[in-house]
C-alpha cells in the first residue's frame, strides 16, 4: 500500500488533546446533602477533587481515538497496487494542434487530455517521475522529469492550444532521450492521432497511445485565392473551398469581408464529406485583405476563417536564354508580368527583379535570389548527378505542393533526364522511374527555386495547357504569392531593405515585437502559433502576412484507433495503469460509521 498525501497523517496528533481530556477531572462546588444514594449515577464526578484523575477504560474514548485514525489514514489517500510498487519514469506527451481545440468532447479535446494526464499522475506511485512535453508542429518541455506533483500539474495546466499542424516525431525523440536511461520507463502520447508515422527512438520503448476524441461535425475554409482583373473595368475575384468533414449534408452561409468590411454573403450546399467552391466578384473597392468566414456554430473554430492578401504590384522577371518561343509565349500571358533580357547575369542587380528565369543554363557561382531553371541543374551542395534516365514516364507528383497545383503532369513524354540525388534542402515535386525528380523545389536560406532538369524542347510539355500554368505557379510560389505558405507556427523570414535595420510585427492577438538586423538581411519573427493576419511595419510602408491552416487532416478531426511506428502499430488503451482503486472511500465509510456509534454510545451513557 502507498500513500498519496503521507503528510495527512500528522492529523494523528489530534489523538492526544483528546486523551488529555480524559485525564481532566471537572471541580465543583461541596453541597451538603442528608444522602448519596440518590446520587449514585454522579458519583464518579465527585470522588476526586483533584484537577487530574488515572485514566480508565472508556469505549468513548476507544471509538474517538479510531475515529482520528480512520479519518488521518483516509486524508492520506492511500493505494493499493496489483504488484509491489516500482520507481518509475513516465513522459506525458500531450498533443495541442489544432484538432485538439474541437469541441466533440467536453469542453475541447485538449481539456480532456489535461484532465486523463491528471487521472494518470494519480495513479503514478509516490516515487515516480514524470515528463510533460507538450506539441504541435514542434515539441516544448514543459517539465523535466520530477517527482514534484505540484509542478507537474501546474505545467499540465500551462499547455496552451496552437493552430497548426500535428508532428510527433521530435517529442518522441525528447522523451526516449530522457527516459531511456532507466529500466522501468513509459512514454504516454494524448492525442487524436492523426500525425506521421513514429520513426526510430522509441522502437524499444514501452509506448501507450491514449486516444482523445469523438465524431466530429465540422466545415472549413480550405483555399482562398484573390485573381486582379485582365482588364481595368473586370471585377476582382476571390476563390474559395469549403470542406465538409460531417456524415450529412449543409447549407453554409459563406461571408466575404474586404479590407476589414462585410461585402458579401453567399449560402453554400455542401455534400457529406465533400467539398464545394464559392467564387465572389469585386468591383469596388481595391481589395488589399480579403477574409473569408463561415457563419457556422461546428467544432473547431480555427479554420472557420481563410485570409489572402491581394499582391497590387506587377512582377518583374529577368530572363537568361538564348531563346525560347514557348517559354515567351507563357511568360507574355501572365497578367501584370514585366520581363527583362539579359546575357549576363553578373551585370545586372538581382534585387530589382522578383524572379530570375535561366533556360539552358546556370552560371557558377549562382547568387541568392528566387530562380526558375529550365533545363540545367544547378551545382549546390547535396545535388548529385548519376547518369541519365531515358523517357522516363511520370510515376507520381505532389499535388499540394503549390507549384503543381492544379497542373497534370500525366503522359508527359521526356526523352531524357539526369539522375538526380537530392539533399534535404530540395522537394521533389515530380516524380519518375526510381523516384528521379523531373521537378524539384529548392529552399535554403535566401535561395528559393524551382528547377526543372530535362530540356523543354526535348519533350512535349510545352505544346500543353499545363506548361503556362506550371510558370504561373511557380512565379507565384517564388514571389511569394502562394497563399498557404508560410503557415502556423512556421518562422516568418522577413529580409530588411537596403535602408532598414528594424521592423515592428503585430500578431492576430494585438501583441507587438520589434525584431532588428543588419540592412539587407533576414530577421525571423516565431511567434505564429495562432491564423489571422500579422501586420509588418516597415520604414516606409506597412505589409500584411496571412497565415491560414488549410489542413484537412487538422480540420477533419478523425481519431486514429492505432498509431502507425516504424517497428509495427500501437493500438489505442485505456488511460489508467492497472492499478487498485484508491482505499479513502472505505475509510471514509468507516470514519461514517463510527461516529455514528459513538454518538450512540454517548446518548447510552456505556462505560467499561
Amino acid at each position: 500500500m502507498s500513500l498519496l498525501n503521507p503528510l495527512a497523517l500528522f492529523w494523528l496528533a489530534v489523538a492526544a488533546p483528546v486523551i488529555l481530556m480524559y485525564f481532566l477531572k471537572l471541580k465543583r462546588r461541596k453541597v451538603p446533602v442528608a444522602s448519596t444514594w440518590l446520587w449514585t449515577r454522579s458519583i464518579q464526578d465527585i470522588r476526586v477533587n483533584a484537577p487530574f484523575q488515572r485514566l480508565r477504560r472508556s469505549l468513548l474514548l476507544i471509538l474517538q481515538l479510531l475515529l482520528i485514525l480512520l479519518a488521518a489514514f483516509a486524508l492520506a489517500d492511500p493505494i493499493g497496487r496489483s504488484s509491489p510498487p516500482e520507481e518509475k519514469r513516465w513522459a506525458f506527451l500531450i498533443d495541442r494542434s489544432a484538432s485538439m481545440q474541437m469541441k466533440d468532447v467536453k469542453l475541447s479535446r485538449l481539456e480532456k487530455a489535461r484532465e486523463t494526464a491528471l487521472e494518470l499522475l494519480r495513479a503514478c506511485g509516490p516515487r515516480d517521475e514524470v515528463m510533460i512535453v507538450a506539441f504541435s508542429n514542434r515539441a516544448s518541455v514543459m517539465t523535466p522529469l520530477t517527482s514534484d506533483r505540484a509542478a507537474i500539474e501546474r505545467a499540465i495546466a500551462s499547455i496552451e492550444p496552437a493552430d497548426t499542424v500535428t508532428r510527433v516525431q521530435e517529442a518522441v525523440r525528447i522523451a526516449a532521450s530522457a527516459v531511456q536511461p532507466y529500466k522501468n520507463r513509459e512514454i504516454v502520447i494524448l492525442s487524436d492521432g492523426r500525425f506521421e508515422t513514429i520513426q526510430g527512438s522509441a522502437e524499444d520503448l514501452a509506448l501507450r497511445y491514449v486516444p482523445i476524441g469523438a465524431e466530429p461535425r465540422n466545415a472549413s475554409v480550405s483555399a482562398v485565392e484573390v485573381k486582379k482583373p485582365l482588364h481595368a473595368d473586370d471585377p476582382w475575384t476571390v476563390f474559395a473551398q469549403i470542406d465538409l468533414f460531417h456524415k450529412e449534408a449543409l447549407e453554409i452561409p459563406v461571408e466575404l469581408h474586404v479590407n476589414g468590411q462585410l461585402r458579401g454573403v453567399k449560402k453554400v450546399k455542401v455534400p457529406a464529406n465533400s467539398n464545394a467552391a464559392v467564387l465572389f466578384e469585386i468591383n469596388k473597392p481595391v481589395p488589399e485583405v480579403v477574409q473569408v468566414k463561415l457563419d457556422l456554430d461546428d467544432d473547431l473554430e480555427a479554420d472557420n476563417r481563410g485570409w489572402a492578401v491581394a499582391r497590387l504590384q506587377g512582377l518583374k522577371v529577368l530572363l537568361l536564354s538564348s531563346g525560347n518561343f514557348f517559354l515567351d509565349i507563357a511568360m507574355a500571358n501572365l497578367p501584370d508580368t514585366e520581363a527583362f533580357k539579359t546575357d549576363d547575369l553578373s551585370k545586372s542587380s538581382l534585387g530589382d527583379f522578383d524572379v530570375v528565369v535561366l533556360d539552358g543554363t546556370v552560371p557558377d557561382p549562382l547568387p541568392e535570389g528566387r530562380y526558375l531553371i529550365l533545363g540545367a541543374v544547378p551545382k549546390w551542395e547535396g545535388i548529385k548527378e548519376e547518369g541519365t534516365s531515358d523517357f522516363p514516364a511520370v510515376m507520381d507528383w505532389e499535388r499540394r505542393h503549390p507549384v503543381a497545383r492544379m497542373v497534370n503532369f500525366s503522359n508527359l513524354y521526356v526523352k531524357s533526364s539526369p539522375k538526380l540525388t537530392l539533399p534535404g534542402f530540395a522537394t521533389p515535386v515530380v516524380e519518375g522511374p526510381e523516384g528521379v525528380p523531373l521537378v524539384f523545389s529548392w529552399e535554403k536560406g535566401r535561395t528559393r527555386a524551382v528547377v526543372v532538369p530535362f530540356k523543354l524542347l526535348e519533350s512535349d510539355w510545352p505544346l500543353r495547357l499545363s506548361f503556362p500554368l506550371f510558370v504561373a505557379n511557380a512565379f507565384d510560389w517564388l514571389r511569394d504569392e502562394d497563399k498557404a505558405q508560410p503557415r502556423p507556427g512556421d518562422a516568418l523570414r522577413i529580409r530588411l531593405s537596403e535602408s532598414e535595420t528594424e521592423v515592428e510585427v503585430t500578431g492576430p492577438g494585438g501583441a507587438k515585437q520589434k525584431l532588428t538586423g543588419e540592412s539587407g538581411r533576414d530577421v525571423v519573427y516565431g511567434d505564429t502559433d495562432r491564423c489571422g493576419l500579422y501586420s509588418v511595419k516597415r520604414k516606409e510602408r506597412t505589409e500584411a502576412v496571412a497565415l491560414n491552416l488549410f489542413d484537412p487532416r487538422e480540420s477533419s478531426g478523425l481519431v486514429a484507433k492505432e498509431l502507425k511506428t516504424a517497428g509495427g502499430r500501437v493500438s489505442a488503451t485505456a488511460a489508467l495503469p492497472p492499478v487498485i482503486r484508491p482505499y479513502w472511500r472505505w475509510l471514509a465509510l468507516a470514519v461514517l460509521a463510527v461516529l455514528l456509534f459513538e454518538w450512540y454510545v454517548y446518548h447510552r451513557r456505556i462505560e467499561i
